[in-house]
């Protein structure tokens, strides 16, 4: 008569085993919190730098050398200045205003506002100089410029 292994003492038992631990001992790494409130941090205007510029210079700096531009400008907080060349909704409908950009090329400065901000954009027009602040993100044909508000509609 043969005799059976008890479940225990086969492989793939401990392998599970191994596994259950791993599983149980993982979801007990996230720190438990130990109040209700959400806390986020103050972040005064001093702490963030705010570079300024002007439309015209954002469009050249990518035109000449995009990977310069990244290194001086991209995820950094901006204020640009600039004449406004269009507003209107992108295919996703998120408001922008495109800023005239270097006049020798095709580059423009291209402001994408949020839901919340874009009622500024109701008394602008083509023509204005306008100041915005806001985050560089990347370039394609446009140098494109999130989470925009407009700081002074001249």
């Amino acid at each position: 008569m043969v005799e059976k292994k008890k479940f225990y003492k086969k492989w793939w038992f401990w392998v599970l085993v191994i596994i259950f631990i791993g599983v149980i001992g993982s979801s007990g790494d996230k720190p438990a919190s130990t109040s209700t409130e959400k806390q986020t941090p103050v972040i005064t205007e001093k702490e963030v730098e705010v570079v300024k510029v002007t439309a015209p210079q954002l469009a050249k700096a990518y035109k000449d050398n995009g990977v310069s531009a990244d290194l001086t400008y991209k995820g950094k907080l901006l204020e640009i200045s600039g004449t406004v060349k269009s507003i209107g909704r992108d295919i996703l409908d998120d408001a922008y205003v495109t800023l005239s950009g270097d006049s020798n090329s095709f580059t423009d400065i291209q402001c994408m506002f949020s839901s919340e901000n874009e009622s500024a954009l109701v008394s602008l027009k083509e023509g204005s100089k306008i100041t915005v602040r806001g985050e560089v993100s990347s370039m394609l044909l446009n140098v494109l410029v999130k989470d925009c508000t407009v700081v002074a509609n001249n």
